[in-house]
This record gives C-alpha cells, structure tokens and sequence, in this order.
C-alpha cells in the first residue's frame, strides 16, 4: 500500500504535484485541510525519488494509524513517493522479527477503507526490478550528513538529498531529533492559513492526514451510518454529544491509572451546566436540553455497573456493549475489534466535547479527527478535557511554552500546596517553558528558558497555563513548494 507525493522534477508526475499543491490549502467553506484522494497508477518506480517505511511495529490500532500518518508527513516534507512494507514484509531486513506488529494493519485497512493509491504500485513488480528496496540509504545518515557539512546558524536546508533514489524511515522513535519535520513541526507554507483557523495548527494539519488514511470504502460507510442511526446518534442540529473513552485492561500497566466513570462523568456534568447556562442567557432552548454520553470503553463492566448510575440521573448514553465486548485483549487484533475500533474512534470524532485520557492514543486519534470532522467552521482544538496527560505525539518535539505575561507578584496566600512559592518559575514575558506535567488546577509543570540571559533553568516548576501560549514550530515542505 502506496501513496504518491511526487517528485518536482519529474515531468509525468507534475499533474499529481500540482493536484497537491491545490488540495493543501484551506477550504474557505468547510475550514480543513484536504489532502488528495486518487492518484494514477503506475509501474514507473525507477524515475521517481522514493521514502520507504516499514509498517510494521509493535504497538496497537491506534499507535498503527499514528504510525502511518508519521510516514506520510516525511514523505510530504521530503516530496517523495511513500511506499509502505506489504502483507510479505519485503522490507523486513530493516527491522528484528522480535520488533513485528501481532497483527498486520494493512490486512484490516483494506476491508474497511479505500486504499493509498501510488504512482508506483510494488506489488505488481517482480523482485529484480526492486533493487532500490534493499539500497534504500537510512535518512538518520543523511540527515547528519548535512548537519555536518552545512552551518546549523546558515542553513535552510532540508532534511532530504534529491540525488538518493531511496531513502529509508525508521520508526519516530530512532528518528534523528535533527528531523526538521518531526512532530510538531507543520508546513511553513501552511502556517499563516493554519493559524487563521486554530489555536492548535499541528491537530488540524493531522487530523486532514488521519482523515486520508481513514477514508471509508463504500460498503463500510454504509455499515457506519447505519450504526449511528441506530443508536439515533444526533436526532437534530441541535444536538450536543460528548464523547468519553474510558480505556482499561491492559493499558493501566503501563499508559495510564485507573479513572472510575464517576471522573469522566463530573466533567461532562461540568459542560453540560455550562451549555445550560448559554442556552438560558442566549434564550436558544426554553427547556433543559438532553444530555447525551458518547461512550466508548474496553471494559465492560462500565456498561454494566458505571452506567445505571447516571441513567438514573437522566444520561443517554449512546454506543454499543457489543463493540466493547470485542474489544477485550483476547479478541483484540480481529477484524471485528478492528471494525468497532473504527467506530468507536469516528464517533467521538463526531461529538462535540471530548472527555478521555492522553495517555491513550484512542482518545488522541479521535481528537485529531475531531478537528476536521465536526468543525461547522469552529475551533475545535479547545474542545477536550484529558484526566491525564497533555496532548502529544508519541516522538515528538518536546512541547514549548511562550510567555505572553510576566510571573512575578506570586500569591504566596494560595492554599495550594502544588503551587507554593517555591515552586513557581518566575518569568518575563517571552521566556520559554516546556511541560511535563498538567496539574489540573490552572497550572502546569516544566523547565523555564530565559530568553534575555539565554538560561536554561532545568528544575521543573509550575506555573500558570493562562500566561503561556503554545510555541509553534514549522519548516518547509517540499511537497508544498
């Protein structure tokens, strides 16, 4: 399974180049990003510059589904042609057979959606015309090539070198930290529309990438429409929906801690009092709307125990027990868990609020849909409270904070115990500061930078969220030249 980023110096690809180009930049009706659908095939491989990478890695649906949209955005910085390992693992020789997937992806991608088209389809081309698969030059070799031939200060420079026809990407974790293009950089050439439209460019830039990835073929398209008329997902316009992801089992040994329903739920109580509130001062509904829970969870004993609670106290909960139930780490990686994985992330994609935890690349995936999903010309990138962890993408670039107020006049009167005065960082307006942990009490914990002395202060403090904003960082990408 392929997909074409073509190369700018080849003529019989500059159709795709262009359509690239068109398609990327944003809808002034539908506000997103939207990368191209369909692409002409063909066995042309040797003419065009190629980024190979291996699809297969040992994590589950939702790291796969990251993992591939990783792929794609090096191919898009690079403005090469992607090509991804098969159902044979022909690029196996990259990577232990102690490292495999327990599933394959490819096999569950193709019986739900419509597949990654390429100008080189390598399924069809028999193994003497392939010697560039096993030539492919690892780009960390490249990468530190430039980096050691070229002025870090001067360069503009990309992290490619047109003259390799293949070039081989390692997983995000033994990606070189030089990559220029790693998360969260998004293009430069995107950035100013990006910044038009919200407050989180990188999670909207993705989430067009994730949307590509999942386009559902026909008959599963009708499978989950079908669904969401089943359980009457939205009756109305109107509706609100929140969606929450209670995710268990195996996760709490190592992601995430355990969170009752009752946490989820006194959030959603949280966001729906609000609503309340705006609809009696807007005059939008004269009487109390609904309140309906998007519920997705691999436990079933939420459903069983952890939901009559909240029925009881006039919650409609929306979702199916069933997809639960296949969802158990026994049945995990069938295609039918697979399937109501799917579901169950477009859903909570389609709602309104999200309630989950970061640790869990379900509730991140469905909140990087999310931005293109259920828009309605809105930011969506507020729209989400996480129990745990801030938003990241797992490899990333560490998160930088700008200070945009000073932090002097600390209240030393706080009762806080996390947030005394020895444990704040004082700061100017301008400094940097990382995150390492959310407090959830207005406050974050991270490293400071002074930008006037040029000092790191490695000790993490805390500090108050409403005086940084999120540093955005970004580099060219060739596909977008």
């Amino acid at each position: 399974m392929d997909v074409n980023n073509s190369n700018n110096n080849n003529n019989n690809n500059n159709k795709s180049f262009d359509e690239i180009k068109q398609n990327n930049n944003i809808d002034n009706k539908n506000k997103k990003i939207q990368l191209p659908h369909e692409k002409t095939t063909t066995n042309d491989c040797k003419s065009i510059n190629k980024l190979i990478c291996d699809s297969y890695k040992v994590c589950g649906f939702g790291c796969s589904i990251h993992h591939i949209a990783y792929c794609l955005i090096a191919a898009l910085a690079l403005n090469r042609t992607l090509i991804l390992s098969d159902t044979n693992g022909i690029f196996g020789h990259f990577i232990s057979s102690k490292l495999k997937s327990p599933f394959n992806f490819y096999d569950h991608h193709q019986q739900l959606f419509k597949s990654i088209n390429s100008i080189c389809d390598v399924s069809e081309l028999p193994d003497e015309e392939k010697p560039w698969l096993s030539n492919a030059v690892d780009i960390n070799i490249v990468i530190n090539q430039k980096f050691e031939t070229i002025s870090k200060q001067k360069s503009n420079e990309d992290d490619d070198d047109d003259k390799i026809e293949s070039i081989y990407l390692p997983i995000i974790e033994n990606l070189d930290k030089k990559a220029k293009f790693r998360p969260l950089a998004i293009p430069e050439q995107l950035r100013t529309k990006l910044e038009q439209i919200t407050r989180f460019p990188f999670v909207v830039f993705l989430g067009s990438i994730l949307s590509y990835i999942l386009r559902m073929n026909n008959e599963f398209e009708q499978k989950f429409r079908q669904y969401q008329n089943r359980i009457k997902f939205r009756t109305n316009d109107d509706d609100i929906i929140i969606g929450i992801h209670v995710r268990r089992t195996d996760k709490l040994r190592w992601e995430g801690k355990y969170h009752s329903l009752g946490d989820y739920m006194k959030i959603v109580q949280r966001i729906y009092d609000r609503i309340d509130v705006q609809d009696a001062i807007t005059g939008k509904k004269m009487e109390k709307r609904e309140r309906k829970v998007y519920l997705a969870t691999d436990d079933i004993n939420v459903w069983q125990k952890e939901v009559p609670e909240y029925i009881r106290k006039g919650y409609r909960f929306l979702g199916d027990s069933k997809i639960t139930k296949s969802a158990s780490v026994n049945n995990r990686f069938s295609l039918e868990s697979f399937e109501g994985f799917i579901i169950d992330v477009l859903s909570l994609s389609y709602t309104d609020y999200l309630v989950c935890t970061f640790s869990s690349q379900v509730c991140r995936l469905a909140y990087e849909l999310m931005q293109v999903q259920r828009t309605n010309g809105r930011d969506m990138s507020t729209h989400f409270y996480s129990l745990d962890d801030v938003y990241y993408f797992g490899g990333q670039i560490s998160h930088r904070m700008e200070s945009i107020m000073a932090n002097h006049n600390i209240d030393v009167h706080n009762n806080d115990p996390n947030i005394s005065i020895n444990k704040q960082h004082q700061f100017n307006v301008g400094d940097s500061l990382g995150i390492e942990q959310n407090l959830h009490n207005g406050y974050y914990v991270g490293d400071l930078h002074e930008t006037k002395t040029n000092r790191r202060l490695h000790n993490s403090l805390s500090y108050p969220i409403f005086k940084v904003i999120e540093k955005i960082d970004s580099t060219s990408f060739k596909a977008f030249e």
